[in-house]
């Protein structure tokens, strides 16, 4: 019997689809970027979620400094002398930056877990920039310590704390760079030593003269002269005088001058992640 011509395959292959992983052809770069973050920065969310019992843990230590240690500041008339701020005025902004602080500082411990597991390297064969795969991963750190911070600044009015929704927001804007700057360097730190100690010790050392420095236990302007000058070498102080500032309805020079210095270091140390991550691949 005489069979039919067959057909050929056709010699132009086939683009990979969308759901294969692949950004669409038609798809522009900045588009495939934000999409690939966005997955990122999905599966951590839900990953953390899974665990709600750890992020109830982390907002403990904060509510503890809040109700046990906050009460002992009232009895310091100096830092109401002004008569604009209460004792929790001055202290409610510099907790939760303080919160900001150490919350991200070691969150370069869970990409350490992934790379013994082998999950970050699965991560990285993949066509995923190595700037969205951090970027994914420090938003979704960002995230949880606003959170943190909201439920904290919640609980202060309890303790008859009274703000402005706005005034609110642009403290949390300070918090939210905070935490950008510490996750981005904790993930530098990890990805240079890819060791735990090390990074425990290094954030355990560096942490304590930079929160005694910026005065979130007390306003350096407490302290003796040669004391506040040292601290204007630590950049959180002019962070802590901007959110204090702020906090009660302040949007001068402090608060802009917050906001130059801890943007800046946010993008420094998120830039120097991704070529530490870079690198390793």
């Amino acid at each position: 019997m005489k069979q039919g011509p067959r057909s050929r395959p056709s010699a132009t292959p086939s683009s990979p689809s969308p759901a294969a992983g692949f950004p669409d052809r038609d798809t522009s770069p900045l588009r495939a970027w934000f999409g690939q973050f966005e997955a990122v920065f999905a599966r951590y969310v839900t990953l953390s979620f899974r665990n709600p019992t750890t992020l109830l843990v982390s907002a403990l230590q904060p509510l503890l400094y809040l109700f046990l240690f906050g009460p002992l500041l009232t009895g310091v008339t100096s830092l109401t002398a002004d008569g604009r701020r209460t004792a929790y005025d001055i202290y409610v902004p510099a907790l939760v930056l303080q919160l900001a602080l150490f919350g991200g500082a070691f969150t370069g411990l869970t990409l350490l877990t992934e790379f013994r597991q082998g999950v970050l390297e699965r991560m990285m064969a993949t066509p995923i920039p190595r700037s969205a795969l951090l970027a994914g991963r420090i938003l979704r750190d960002t995230s949880l310590l606003v959170a943190q911070s909201v439920i904290l600044i919640c609980c202060s009015l309890v303790l008859g704390v009274r703000f402005a929704i706005g005034d609110v927001l642009t403290v949390l804007g300070m918090v939210a760079l905070v935490a950008v700057t510490l996750s981005a360097l904790s993930y530098y730190v990890a990805l240079r030593t890819y060791n735990e100690n090390s990074l425990s010790t290094v954030f355990n050392v560096a942490l304590l003269p930079v929160l005694l420095l910026s005065g979130t236990m007390l306003p350096m302007t407490l302290a003796p002269e040669w004391l506040f000058w040292l601290s204007r070498a630590d950049p959180l102080s002019y962070v802590v005088d901007g959110a204090r500032a702020a906090f009660v309805g302040g949007h001068g020079w402090e608060v802009a001058t917050a906001f130059g210095v801890v943007g800046t270091l946010a993008c420094l140390t998120f830039l120097l992640a991704v070529r530490a991550l870079s690198r390793r691949a």
